[in-house]
């Protein structure tokens, strides 16, 4: 009973998390900022797991303002198309450093690229065979953008520059340092679960319907089970590679040179 009382707890402070990044994303500063400050009032009494977790959560955050502020510097200048859609997802590295910082202060190991859990336990001979089916699925994608865009090799160029930054750098936030703050909180199925809607609502700010958001929530899903399953985050990175650039290329996400 006891354990289940902690659990639920955790899991409070997952949610709070959740519901300040929908009211960032939509601007309710308000609730945003009360939800913080009635965090960072607690903190001092709170148990070391969580008081790291609500440290993360402050330090995405602010890392989160330091991004969107330099966002809106960028597009009030007269940069190329191409070049404003790969900048702002390498501003993304603000947040990121943010939370790297709060876990090195906390003295946590910092793994970004391995997972020490697993959903399931599989032989490395089927892990393998996995990843090689993904790496064939992924090079006849590449040939068929190449056929379809009739090798325009500078689109093709950007675009596949612009997948490659982004896969990493969100893949890298989510999946590596949120989801693996979520684990520490409660499981690895609540972790993937609800760190897949929090990148899913992510992207509410750049205007996506509900509905879009939903399919970027069951992406996030995906490269999360994939994350867990191979405790790497190389397979996940690549996965979202290829589903980004499919995403591009059905229009469900912008891109373009002019």
């Amino acid at each position: 009973m006891l354990q289940f009382r902690l659990f639920q707890s955790n899991l409070y402070f997952i949610l709070l998390f959740m519901v300040a990044l929908v009211s960032f994303q939509l601007n309710r500063l308000t609730i945003e900022f009360f939800i913080l400050f009635t965090l960072l009032i607690v903190v001092a009494f709170l148990k070391e797991k969580q008081r790291v977790f609500v440290w993360i959560s402050i330090a995405y955050f602010f890392g989160e303002f330091l991004h969107l502020y330099a966002n809106r510097f960028l597009n009030e200048m007269n940069f190329p198309v191409h070049a404003v859609y790969i900048a702002e997802k390498l501003l993304l590295l603000f947040p990121i450093l943010c939370i790297i910082y709060v876990r090195y202060k906390f003295k946590q190991n910092i793994t970004i690229f391995h997972h020490s859990t697993s959903i399931l336990q599989v032989s490395n001979k089927h892990r393998r065979a996995i990843f090689l089916l993904l790496i064939i699925l992924a090079l006849s994608l590449l040939i068929l953008l190449l056929a379809l865009y009739h090798f325009s090799f500078s689109y093709v160029g950007y675009m596949l520059l612009y997948a490659a930054i982004s896969s990493m750098i969100e893949e890298i936030l989510w999946r590596s340092l949120l989801m693996q703050s979520m684990q520490s909180l409660t499981n690895n199925w609540m972790a993937l679960t609800l760190s897949s809607i929090a990148y899913g609502c992510s992207y509410l700010m750049y205007g996506y319907s509900i509905e879009i958001c939903l399919v970027f929530a069951l992406s996030g899903f995906l490269y999360g089970w994939i994350t867990i399953y191979y405790k790497r985050l190389v397979p996940s990175i690549i996965c979202h590679f290829f589903i980004f650039i499919g995403m591009i290329v059905s229009g469900i996400i912008p891109f373009s040179l002019f």
